[in-house]
């Protein structure tokens, strides 16, 4: 088994746990920071479950005009960070 499909198997190990307990937390919380953050790190496991099928030959991530394909790896990069992003400021916003 080669380095990076271990590195791969323990992502989505321990991506699974966290969102589960993500989700878990879903059911007991109400609060907007909360939300935004938990939807975070769905869309975080989303993409790497997405880069697994990629790495196993599953999916492709591939449309015919170029700057949709950097369109669409940009939202799968960066929108998890940007939603726990904005759970953390909807939480600065509430203390001051």
């Amino acid at each position: 088994m080669s380095n990076t499909v271990l590195l791969m198997m323990i992502q989505l190990v321990s991506g699974a746990l966290v969102t589960l307990f993500a989700i878990l937390l879903w059911s007991k919380t109400r609060d907007s920071s909360w939300m935004l953050v938990i939807i975070g790190v769905i869309l975080w496991y989303g993409r790497i479950l997405f880069e697994a099928l990629e790495l196993f030959g599953v999916a492709r991530l591939e449309f015919d005009i170029n700057w949709l394909n950097i369109l669409a790896l940009a939202a799968l990069q960066n929108l998890p960070v940007i939603f726990i992003g904005l759970g953390i400021i909807v939480v600065l916003n509430r203390k001051t």
